[in-house]
C-alpha cells in the first residue's frame, strides 16, 4: 500500500505579508512595515484565533485577540509609533489569517478598507 499519509496542517496556504502586490493604502504599508519588524505578533493573533477555532467558534473578533496580544502576553514590539500595538493593525492581521488559512476564511468580520 502507497498511500501517502496527509499533514493537518497541508491544507492551510503559507503566503507571505510581504507578497508581490501593492498595499491598497498607507495602513496597510505600515502594517507590512511593523509585521516585517515583528512576525511574532502575527504567530500570537493565530494561536489564539486556533484555540478559539478549536473551542468550537464559527467566528471571532480580532479585536479581541489584539486585546488579548496586548493585555495578556509580556510581548515586546519594534514599533515606530511608540505603540505596543497600534488599533490600526487588526484589519490586516484578519486579512493576513485568511490568507493563510483559506480553511477559516471568513472567521473574522472584515470591512472594506480605503483601496479595496
Amino acid at each position: 500500500m502507497n498511500a501517502q499519509m496527509k499533514l493537518p496542517f497541508e491544507e492551510f496556504e503559507a503566503t507571505a505579508a510581504n507578497d508581490n502586490r501593492q498595499p491598497v493604502n498607507e495602513l496597510e504599508a505600515k502594517w507590512r512595515e511593523f509585521h516585517a519588524a515583528n512576525p511574532h505578533i502575527y504567530e500570537m493573533f493565530e494561536e489564539f484565533a486556533f484555540q478559539a477555532i478549536n473551542a468550537g467558534r464559527e467566528r471571532y473578533s480580532i479585536k479581541t485577540i489584539l486585546e488579548m496580544v496586548r493585555w495578556h502576553t509580556e510581548v515586546t514590539t519594534n514599533s515606530t509609533d511608540g505603540f505596543k500595538l497600534c488599533n490600526n493593525h487588526t484589519a490586516y492581521y484578519a486579512r493576513e489569517f485568511h490568507r493563510r488559512n483559506p480553511k477559516h476564511a471568513g472567521f473574522f468580520k472584515t470591512h472594506a478598507v480605503r483601496g479595496e
